[in-house]
């Protein structure tokens, strides 16, 4: 066997998938020839996945060592969109292996955006698996036919979400606190980014994130967002942000006179207002009123000129504690009337009326949705309106098609270079000078077999 490699990093870690099935052997004397694969596949020689969301990412920040999982970002995808499930024993003599006569352990293959598409190798048609008991290596060799599995590779939106403004307003920190916004965008296949109380520009470059990779942005919170270099020039970032298709949800408005810093967050967001929609539909002021009010949601599915899909929120209970209306623009769509003509506690500045790609979402109480809220029994409905609000994408889901070699084997684990190698020998004692064999996965430039 000959491979031929290059001393350059291309994955931190890597899954690497080939058939152990071959045809059309031959043999004279002591050489003998092959070709990999079933006889009449179209399929590559293999198939190396990145493994977590980037090519940085490290096999045991993303791998679950509970279930024998490792997730990989799958070509054409935007986010984790496949998850390798290998059949091993978690205890016993066997722990970290594959064990045969444990027949509630299978293999499995699993989408994970989208509608969910799992395949399961039988128990039977595993031939060997394990892994390394840190989870740095894992293997899996099956007896099982070629297959071609459709599944969801991309949401259609970009691949990350922030959350923006005053900390002490932000409640629920974890995608896996139930009905934080945390948790829906999650929910809804998004990378979260907590940015409260913080710069926003600064936020995104310490993640390494463009406000173009960035799909929603919610602003919970009353009184100045600190945008960074985004606010400057009026918001002209941001506008152009919204008319590429993002999506922005912010508090701008808070009851009576403006509460709590609700006044000046009005003051903050009508330039915003002013440049992307011109300076005829700027907020055009505020009639407040307070207490505990409870707003439906109407049916605008016959409003001319909108583009959204609001049966999702049509008859729906909207819950606030302490609110004030605002007069809209009259191209964004009053969905929860606020007891005078013209003004609303909840709007949509639909894509179908502004003649932007984005979506602006306003709300006029921070109470409505936090965590902790629990006036009139509110959370169930209200999270419904979260949960459509993080779904509102301007992209199209991907179809993609995944290929199941014949007789696959799947390697997962760090990738190394011959450099790499070169200076782990070194340092353990080993000479370089002498011919040394290791197992470890690396990228295959070129791949020829003979004899």
């Amino acid at each position: 066997f000959t491979v031929n490699v290059q001393n350059i990093e291309e994955l931190t870690s890597a899954v690497l998938r080939y058939s152990a099935a071959y045809n059309s052997a031959s043999r004279s004397g002591f050489s003998a020839t092959a070709t990999r694969g079933p006889s009449g596949s179209s399929l590559p020689a293999y198939y190396l996945e990145q493994v977590g969301t980037a090519a940085n990412s490290v096999i045991t920040d993303v791998f679950n060592l509970n279930n024998n999982s490792v997730p990989v970002e799958i070509a054409g995808g935007s986010a984790l969109n496949w998850r390798y499930f290998f059949p091993i024993d978690t205890a016993g003599t066997g722990q970290y292996t594959f064990a045969p006569n444990d027949v509630s352990v299978d293999a499995k293959y699993k989408s994970l955006l989208g509608t969910n598409v799992t395949t399961t190798i039988s128990n039977s048609e595993v031939i060997t698996a394990g892994r390394l008991s840190g989870g740095r290596f894992w293997f899996m060799a099956t007896d099982k036919a070629a297959q071609s599995i459709s599944y969801q590779s991309s949401n259609g939106q970009r691949s990350h979400a922030a959350i923006v403004g005053t900390a002490s307003w932000y409640a629920g920190t974890s995608t896996s606190t139930t009905g934080s916004w945390p948790y829906y965008l999650d929910q809804n296949g998004y990378t979260v980014l907590n940015c409260t109380g913080a710069n926003f520009s600064n936020c995104l470059a310490n993640a390494s994130v463009d406000i173009d990779d960035v799909g929603i942005i919610i602003g919970q919170s009353i009184g100045l967002t600190d945008w960074g270099t985004l606010d400057d020039n009026n918001f002209e970032d941001l506008e152009a942000w919204l008319d590429g298709g993002g999506v922005l949800y912010h508090v701008i408005w808070e009851h009576t006179n403006g509460c709590c810093g609700g006044s000046t967050t009005m003051t903050q967001i009508q330039p915003l207002f002013t440049t992307w929609l011109g300076s005829g539909h700027g907020l055009a002021g505020v009639n407040g009123y307070e207490g505990r009010i409870m707003h439906t949601f109407a049916d605008l599915s016959l409003v001319s000129g909108t583009s959204l899909d609001y049966t999702g929120l049509s008859g729906k209970k909207y819950y606030t504690n302490a609110s004030g209306g605002i007069n809209i623009p009259s191209v964004c769509n009053s969905l929860a009337d606020g007891g005078g003509s013209g003004n609303s506690v909840f709007f949509v500045c639909d894509p179908g009326r502004t003649g932007s790609a984005g979506t602006f979402v306003g709300v006029a109480d921070v109470n409505s949705f936090q965590v902790n809220y629990s006036a009139d029994n509110a959370n169930a409905e209200n999270r419904d309106i979260m949960n459509w609000v993080t779904g509102l994408g301007t992209g199209t889901a991907t179809t993609s098609t995944y290929n199941l070699f014949e007789d696959q084997v799947t390697l997962a684990g760090q990738v190394y270079t011959d450099g790499m190698l070169t200076q782990y020998f070194n340092q353990n004692g080993y000479s370089t000078s002498k011919r040394v064999f290791a197992f470890v996965i690396i990228p295959i430039e070129n791949f020829a077999a003979s004899g």
